[in-house]
């Protein structure tokens, strides 16, 4: 009956120990809580590499990325570039807007674009890094739409730089905010797939592609994916252009599949069926030694 009171006091004093130091860690970390929620923020995995060909072609390239997340101790202290279009508070006439903003930094190579229908961002509909070839200031940088936005909807967009050295985001510029045009615009049907031939085998270094035309395109995507259970935006290569064939190499003995849309100035058309290609090495050509 002695010790009962005094087990409870040791205990009833480990608990006030445990939380003072709780308290004096909070109080010496003021950050700690907004850097967890920070951490734990899921961006998209993924940068896409924007390459302009000399026939006119888009080439986008899908790479795998660690998430960034935007540093509560600004370590990149890059400022944000400057929003161009859409101009803040515009009516679209599209469900497929282009986007530009200008450089301010010098040696900036990448930009993340956030798109979402939340004025805080808290829910995204696009969350993805570009990477450009120009780093000089007051170069014109732009992204490009690759699936249609919901029609008649409110959305918010900004862009922040990320800096190389460090591979975090600086600040984001203000949001501008558009309304996509309303619904009742032509979506263009599914091209006709050509070439290759579903389930043919090519050469991997120069592969042709060929669709029928499509009244009133004005461009062509050409998508490219590593399963046939992939869905139309699970893309690893897009290629926008005007014409209905293009060419592209791709790795050796592998099977890829691929499907094509129209686009018209609206939207991104129906997308078309998926085939299928394997690829080989090209045949090596082996000349004789000539011994004098």
């Amino acid at each position: 009956m002695m010790h009962t009171p005094r087990r409870f006091s040791l205990l009833f004093s480990l608990i006030i120990v445990i939380a003072a130091l709780l308290i004096l860690t909070t109080i010496s970390s003021p950050n700690s809580t907004i850097q967890a929620a920070s951490s734990s923020t899921a961006w998209l995995q993924y940068e896409e590499i924007y390459d302009l060909l000399e026939d006119g072609t888009v080439l986008i390239t899908r790479m795998a990325h660690p998430p960034q997340v935007v540093s509560t101790m600004m370590v990149c202290t890059q400022p944000p570039p400057v929003l161009i279009e859409p101009a803040d508070n515009s009516q679209l006439d599209t469900l497929i807007p282009d986007y530009q903003w200008q450089q301010v930094s010098a040696n900036v190579f990448r930009y993340r674009l956030q798109l979402s229908r939340q004025p805080d961002f808290s829910l995204l509909d696009e969350n993805v890094v570009f990477r450009t070839s120009n780093p000089s200031p007051g170069a014109i940088m732009d992204g490009f739409s690759r699936s249609n936005l919901l029609p008649d909807t409110l959305y918010y967009w900004r862009v922040a730089t990320v800096c190389e050295d460090t591979d975090e985001l600086g600040a984001f510029s203000g949001p501008y905010s558009f309304r996509t045009a309303p619904p009742g615009g032509v979506i263009l049907p599914a091209p006709i797939l050509l070439t290759p031939e579903d389930g043919a085998t090519v050469i991997a270094s120069l592969v042709t592609f060929a669709l029928a035309p499509v009244d009133d395109a004005v461009k062509y995507q050409y998508r490219f994916y590593r399963s046939p259970d992939d869905d139309w935006d699970s893309w690893f290569r897009l290629m926008i252009r005007s014409d209905t064939s293009t060419s592209a190499g791709f790795d050796p003995n592998e099977t890829f599949y691929w499907r094509a849309a129209a686009v018209n100035s609206y939207a991104v058309g129906e997308p078309s069926a998926q085939w299928s290609f394997v690829t080989m090495e090209g045949l090596k050509v082996y000349l004789p030694t000539v011994i004098k």
